[in-house]
């Protein structure tokens, strides 16, 4: 019995899901598809036209990036440390001598030791290519260039594309006239 309930309640769900799907697609095939939309979806679903408007957006990426070249350029560095342990130096009476009129060096016994603290170096740089920017600016000029290209590559592949399907579209509409001619040709 739980076998058939099963089967039942799936194949009631299957149908109340097909319904809906029925009527949509039903009045997608009423709507009728205009040249304006028809262009539109190809310029924007065309996978040439879509690499061209990539290579477009990746030579203003290139172009953005070398002109930040002629811009100063700054640096900072910290570095930061300290010892592990401190270091100690002990130099013992008269070490370095004893010296007529002052006595020994030292006069006592003398202890140096280092104190364990953090120390820190910070280093701060601006560099300007002064003598690159005639190169920069040549760069510049030929990414510029790519640019144009890029655009102009690109409107080319729209105009083709726009250019496809306004044939192929008149090219259905003549099919649907023929169609409908002759079976008007039948019917008399």
């Amino acid at each position: 019995m739980k076998r058939n309930s099963t089967f039942g309640l799936l194949l009631l769900l299957l149908l109340s899901f097909s319904c809906p799907i029925q009527t949509k697609a039903q009045q997608a095939a009423s709507e009728v598809l205009t040249l304006e939309q028809a262009t539109s979806m190809a310029i924007l679903y065309n996978r040439t036209v879509r690499n061209s408007k990539l290579a477009v957006a990746k030579v203003e990426d290139q172009l953005a990036a070398t002109k930040t070249l002629r811009y100063p350029a700054f640096n900072f560095y910290a570095l930061g440390s300290e010892q592990l342990a401190s270091l100690d130096f002990t130099f013992e009476r008269g070490l370095f001598g004893t010296y007529q009129g002052i006595g020994p060096v030292p006069a006592t016994e003398t202890v140096i030791s280092t104190a364990r603290i953090p120390t820190m170096i910070l280093v701060g740089s601006i560099t300007q290519p002064i003598s690159q920017q005639y190169r920069i600016r040549l760069n510049l000029d030929q990414l510029q260039l790519g640019r144009d290209v890029a655009n102009e590559e690109l409107r080319q592949q729209q105009q083709a594309t726009v250019n496809e399907v306004k044939q192929l579209y008149y090219g259905i509409l003549q099919s649907q006239n023929a169609i409908k001619r002759n079976q008007h040709t039948v019917h008399i």
